[in-house]
């Protein structure tokens, strides 16, 4: 799991550790955070909600969060099984309001 995992100074000189993932379900898992927002290309808001709710993560997932309602009853039942929430957001970032 550590092979794709990168140690190394930060180019500005600072101490502070650099640490790289080559693929999302490494990042999802290595993270502290309690929630994840998942914010990728919608044919991918399945798997990485998946990765996360497996990790024990909260999901914030942009919509739409499925493709099919298939795909949305399932992360529904994964979260709840798991004990995590599981949300659609809209972000917004301009309004006429």
């Amino acid at each position: 799991m550590y092979e794709n995992v990168t140690y190394g100074p930060v180019q500005t000189g600072h101490c502070f550790p650099l640490v790289l993932y080559t693929t999302i379900g490494l990042t999802i898992y290595a993270i502290l955070a309690e929630v994840v927002y998942i914010a990728t290309i919608h044919p991918f808001h399945y798997e990485h909600t998946k990765l996360a709710l497996n990790a024990g993560k909260h999901v914030l997932c942009e919509k739409p969060m499925a493709l099919n309602v298939k795909q949305a009853e399932e992360m529904l039942r994964l979260a709840k099984e798991k004990g995590l929430f599981f949300m659609e957001v809209v972000l917004f970032f301009f309004s006429s309001k």
